[in-house]
């Protein structure tokens, strides 16, 4: 329960300027402290409801309604990336990815499970970076021209509560996480159609 991005919170909150680079920690350190404070919500009022958390890391995979939600988010960074612009993933570091429906499915799960009380759920399923997506969608896509690898830099985090959400994943009927390529290619498939 006392592991946080302390270092995202303090690039957020250094000071100016607020150049466009800072979008990212102040988003990622908006998440912490949200979490963080809800947390203690919980410790010092004792209410009478469980609270659990699912921490998903860069979500991509199926839209939901083209029409009206196209690809908001992180699954953008993926059809940008096809569209041949890497530059809105410039600004991210190497991380993990997990697909919206695992990340869902593990909101399910910590809401109905009763043997899920006030847990932490890290919703990553692999490291990725720039390169790694690129090299997807090449797999997926030989024929269309992508960017060239801008990334090489890995995420060497271990993320030992991961076995844990897995777990719930299975609990919940599904054979683990939606692998990388599956998840890309469920990003992609409205666009290429």
């Amino acid at each position: 329960m006392d592991t946080w991005n302390e270092d995202v919170i303090k690039d957020a909150y250094r000071d100016p300027p607020y150049e466009p680079e800072r979008a990212y920690p102040v988003y990622a350190a908006s998440k912490t402290l949200a979490e963080k404070e809800a947390w203690k919500f919980v410790e010092e009022e004792k209410p009478s409801f469980v609270l659990n958390t699912v921490l998903p890391n860069l979500n991509f995979g199926k839209t939901l309604d083209l029409a009206n939600q196209a690809h908001p988010s992180t699954s953008g960074l993926i059809v940008e990336l096809l569209n041949g612009n890497p530059t809105p993933l410039h600004g991210l570091p190497a991380q993990y990815f997990v697909d919206v429906e695992d990340t869902a499915l593990l909101h399910v799960a910590t809401a109905i499970h009763p043997f899920v009380s006030h847990e932490r759920v890290f919703a990553f399923a692999e490291p990725i970076n720039g390169d790694t997506l690129l090299a997807t969608l090449r797999k997926l896509y030989p024929e269309r021209k992508l960017p060239a690898n801008f990334q090489s830099a890995v995420d060497r985090s271990v993320i030992k509560p991961r076995e844990r959400a897995e777990a719930l994943l299975r609990d919940m009927g599904k054979n683990g996480w939606t692998s990388l390529e599956e998840s890309i290619r469920l990003n992609t498939l409205d666009v290429m159609t």
